[in-house]
């Protein structure tokens, strides 16, 4: 088992990268006060880069709401991607809002524990990106010899396999599909588009925005492909930290 100091995280920009994906997805977190053995679920509301604070909705849990908005730390802990993340002993600075729409206001803590459990590094892809998907299942009796779904929006990307998003009638079709698939991917500066494998890892369905969040693996990469993937991680790297430098 690896040392947990290897599973730190204390890249800035990664970490505010990471709280702005968890609110962008409306990632559940679990939020657990030091000194006590209840937990509550909440979700992040808000990111503010340039003054070095996120916020969480408040809790529902009486007693624990009372102990975070009296300054008592507490260990934050959620998914992204199938990655578990954590930071420890929060503090909220203050209690912003109306007693509709209450929120704890937080520092931006200086390291996350992120337990990465894949050996190859994902990145997050902006709409800034622009990068086409689409996902194609064999159908022998069509035209074109398959079911083609457009309305895809990618939103990770690694050597290995990526996560996408999809409208809800052709998320649903395409997270009951078991058998390997398609996944083609267009760059405005490559010169063809990529088809790769892959097949379907896990997916869920996000009732607040009628979205389904698909991941897949790819399958069989040839070389040629790969190689146009560590070209796209590195761009998406750049892309998502001038992000980050510009709003702060």
């Amino acid at each position: 088992m690896p040392e947990e100091a290897s599973f730190i995280l204390k890249d800035q920009n990664r970490i505010q990268s990471t709280i702005r994906s968890l609110m962008e997805k409306h990632q559940l977190v679990t939020v657990y006060p030091a000194d006590s053995d209840q937990s509550s679920i909440t979700v992040v509301s808000d990111i503010k880069e340039e003054d070095g604070c996120f916020c969480l909705n408040a809790v529902s849990n009486g007693s624990i709401h009372g102990k975070i908005a009296n300054g008592s730390a507490f260990t934050l802990k959620t998914s992204i991607d199938g990655v578990e993340v954590s930071a420890r002993r929060l503090v909220a600075s203050n209690v912003i809002g109306d007693t509709e729409n209450l929120m704890y206001r937080l520092p931006i803590p200086s390291k996350l524990y992120h337990y990465e459990k894949r050996n190859n590094h994902r990145e997050s892809v902006p709409g800034a990106a622009g990068i086409k998907t689409s996902v194609l299942i064999p159908n022998p009796g069509s035209n074109t010899g398959h079911y083609i779904f457009d309305d895809c929006d990618l939103f990770n990307i690694s050597k290995a396999g990526c996560a996408i998003s999809m409208t809800d009638s052709g998320g649903q079709f395409v997270s009951e599909y078991e058998k390997p698939l398609f996944l083609e991917f267009g760059v405005e500066t490559w010169n063809d588009d990529l088809r790769i494998t892959a097949l379907k890892k896990h997916h869920r369905y996000l009732e607040r925005t009628s979205q389904w969040q698909i991941g897949f693996q790819f399958l069989n990469t040839r070389p040629e492909a790969q190689h146009r993937f560590e070209r796209l991680l590195a761009g998406l790297e750049l892309l998502n930290r001038q992000m980050i430098n510009r709003s702060s």
